[in-house]
């Protein structure tokens, strides 16, 4: 399908006009990954296909029907192919055939109600053939047959084309999604917003007109903004992105951040320019933040979709109407799938058409396991869609781990056992427990030999192939066996399809690991076709490289815009403490200098003050010597694995109940929140935050170290620790007035791989605990 507002012209095949659901959830697909149904239904296409050779007539197979018409100035290109398509004597027979799973016969009104696409297919090839002059309603005859795969019975109802109420209303369905997409066109041709600031802060203005230029002189579709935190860049990269939308070149822009907790500020960003509730924007959620449990519907993640059409028609929801306050949140979905037994989930899937902005997680891109919901939107073609990509510095970390996949023992046994209540033959579990027995018997190895690896994925594909050609009674599947086996089919796909280097491996028995060296491929296949694409983060220096890890080669200069804000570099007051060294085999010895630091620190601060450490291990090595020696000292730790709205509540808590917080650099805390400039004044980073070495890091620095290791490992390991180091302390001065002290907690800071920290100001030298004390109270 596709649609061209501006152009008002529109492709779509009439599988398409038959499900369309005017932008709402499409009636569900099979809920199993099973390719056997598509392999019965072949054979039974085929068998029919011999049968209607035999009758009187000429018989055509999958004949090709096109048709154009004009509604309301838009052209519309219809396409089909029919399954039987049989001249006789001046009579024409239109035959479609489904195979569907439940016994037959049926009566025809309950063939109508479960398979209504079905009967508008056929009714939309009756009327495609008399606009084409091939018969008239009194020549021509529709044949719609089902087929149960289960019973191998066969029931044929007869369609008449002078009834075709389905394909008018469908017809009508459409006519009405593309005027409000034409509508959606012009008002974002004219869409005022207001300003992102109250005024214009130095330098704010001059980047924004910088990127204008680019965009009018560069035929690059990316662009590379580079802003210190607290410039306002989030602001200034909206009203660019807004004003591309005015352009009529674009319908969508989707906003994509590597944290949760980076949406904020962009959330607030748009509520601020809103004017009139416009644009309408939407921040995508996870189905697990949409669960609910009510009377009315329970998500379970097995039944959301069941009876969804059905829900959906009672509901009375309209999409449309839902951005009458500008935005849709998480709370009124859920209130709402409550009240309608609509699963919250299908709804926000069901609004994503008519939002003009989406706001979510790198993942609706660049993961294959979950950009088919941004990526497949009907109708939509990239190149209509601008693409944010904040904190982009991020994204090759994050596109490495989404293109990695680690399958254990355990989980081979849990598709063994699904596999035995769904009835699957003894050749299929014979495959799977041999798939089993080789992870139960796979020792800890730090490569795979590649004669393994190739067996492995032998052995894995041929059963796939045969468990996803196979009749299974899938309702009997438990939910632990479908993970383990959309585990296994993401593996696969991750050896066959995808471009990357790739290290298989075994981090221990029974467990089979395959981490990718390097994204750089995917994310440069992800960015091809958007019509725009700009990547906007505080540390995209150096350039060369940061293009390199996007799949850029170096003979592609990108467009780069560099901001400046020179009220910063007063702001902050920096020291270094070279009492103590916080690698990893020392900084034992210097706990409590550590502790005794932090104690200093802030009983100096009339505000709470944050301690940023490079791992969890070493902040809760910390904490209990803190606790036990200062024991009226309130201090806490950043919580794990909480949603969005708990990271919030809880750095809000933080703030007010506690003196001290223990936040872990790379985190979301320490990247994704802003409030910090706000509350706190006061930062200790303990250590250049270098990460412990691993085994998949030597092996990335194996692949660089040919020229240079020295290099090889500043690019692995130093890079990225300064990245986070700047991106932490950043977060401390957000706008002109605010001021933070910062202390680098380590005699390694003085040496001269971590000199870029220190570019616009020379740190003060800490050699005592007496100028310790001295430069605490210092102002």
């Amino acid at each position: 399908m596709l649609i061209d507002p501006a152009q008002k012209l529109a492709r779509i095949n009439a599988r398409e006009l038959a499900q369309f659901q005017s932008g709402q959830s499409m009636a569900p697909s099979s809920p199993t990954p099973s390719r056997w149904r598509a392999s019965v239904g072949q054979q039974w296409h085929e068998n029919l296909r011999s049968h209607a050779e035999k009758e009187p007539g000429e018989a055509t197979f999958e004949k090709t029907l096109k048709t154009s018409t004009f509604a309301n100035g838009w052209q519309i290109d219809l396409t089909g192919k029919v399954d039987q398509y049989i001249e006789n004597k001046g009579y024409l027979t239109i035959r479609e055939i489904k195979t569907i799973s439940r016994n037959l016969p049926m009566a025809e009104e309950d063939l109508r109600e479960l398979y209504p696409a079905y009967f508008a297919q056929i009714e939309i090839y009756l009327a495609m053939a008399i606009d084409l002059n091939l018969g008239t309603t009194e020549t021509i005859a529709g044949e719609l047959t089902f087929v149960s795969i289960a019973e191998s019975l066969i029931q044929i109802v007869q369609i008449s084309p002078e009834n075709l109420s389905l394909y008018y209303r469908q017809v009508q369905r459409f006519q009405q999604y593309l005027e409000i997409r034409r509508n959606n066109f012009n008002r974002l041709r004219e869409l005022n917003v207001n300003p992102p600031f109250p005024s214009w802060r130095e330098g704010q203005e001059e980047t924004l007109q910088k990127l204008r230029v680019e965009t009018e002189i560069s035929s690059e579709s990316v662009v590379l903004l580079e802003a210190p935190t607290g410039f306002g860049k989030t602001g200034v990269a909206l009203q660019y992105a807004l004003e591309q939308l005015q352009t009529g070149q674009f319908e969508k822009l989707y906003i994509l951040t590597g944290k949760s907790t980076g949406q904020n500020q962009i959330l607030k960003q748009l509520q601020i320019m809103q004017d009139g509730n416009s644009p309408r924007f939407l921040q995508m959620r996870n189905r697990q933040e949409h669960a609910i449990q009510s009377p009315a519907h329970t998500c379970n993640g097995s039944e959301c979709r069941k009876d969804l059409d059905e829900k959906w028609n009672k509901s009375g929801i309209e999409p449309l109407e839902l951005f009458n306050s500008g935005t849709l949140t998480l709370e009124k979905v859920k209130k709402l799938g409550a009240q309608t037994g609509v699963c919250p989930y299908e709804i926000t899937r069901a609004t994503i058409p008519y939002a003009d902005v989406l706001i979510g997680d790198y993942n609706y891109v660049f993961s294959p396991r979950n950009n088919s919901l941004l990526l497949g939107q009907d109708g939509l073609s990239l190149n209509r869609i601008f693409l944010l990509i904040d904190e982009a510095h991020n994204l090759p970390d994050r596109a490495r781990d989404n293109l990695s996949s680690e399958i254990t023992s355990q989980q081979a046994q849990f598709l063994v056992q699904g596999l035995r209540f769904a009835g699957a033959s003894k050749q299929i579990l014979t495959l799977a427990e041999c798939w089993a027995d080789y992870l139960q018997t796979l020792d800890p190895s730090p490569a795979l030999p590649l004669n393994e690896v190739y067996q492995m994925e032998d052995q894995l594909s041929e059963l796939l192939d045969q468990l996803l050609h196979t009749h299974l009674n899938w309702e009997e599947f438990p939910e632990s066996s479908h993970e383990a086996l959309g585990e296994l089919m993401y593996l696969r796909k991750l050896i066959t399809e995808m471009e990357n280097p790739n290290l298989f491996w075994s981090p221990g028995r029974g467990v089979f690991r395959l981490d990718c060296l390097d994204p750089s491929k995917e994310i440069s296949r992800g960015l091809e076709g958007f019509g725009r694409c700009l990547m906007i983060s505080a540390t995209i220096s150096p350039v060369q490289q940061f293009s390199a890890n996007c799949g850029f080669p170096s003979t592609r200069a990108l467009p780069f815009v560099q901001a400046s804000a020179p009220w910063r570099r007063e702001a902050y007051r920096l020291a270094i403490d070279t009492r103590v060294d916080t690698s990893y085999k020392t900084r034992g010895r210097f706990y409590h200098s550590t502790a005794q630091t932090i104690h200093q620190f802030a009983l100096t601060s009339p505000n709470p003050i944050v301690v940023y450490f490079p791992s969890y291990q070493y902040a809760e090595a910390i904490l209990p010597i803190v606790r036990n020696l200062y024991p009226t000292l309130p201090v806490t730790i950043q919580s794990r694995n909480l949603s969005l709205q708990e990271q919030n509540e809880f750095l809000m808590k933080a703030l007010s109940d506690f003196r001290i917080l223990f936040l872990i650099l790379g985190g979301s805390y320490a990247e994704g929140i802003d409030q910090l400039g706000k509350h706190i004044h006061r930062a200790i980073v303990v250590g250049p935050s270098l990460p412990v070495s691993n085994h998949v890091q030597r092996i990335r620095m194996e692949r660089l170290q040919e020229n240079d290791p020295e290099a090889a490992y500043h690019q692995i390991c130093r890079q990225p620790a300064l990245i986070r180091i700047r991106q932490a302390i950043g977060r401390m001065v957000r706008a002109p007035g605010q001021n933070a002290d910062i202390l680098f907690h380590c005699c390694r800071f003085l040496q001269p791989h971590y000199r870029s920290l220190f570019e616009e100001q020379t740190p003060a030298l800490i050699q005592t605990d007496e100028e310790m004390v001295a430069w605490c109270r210092s102002k």
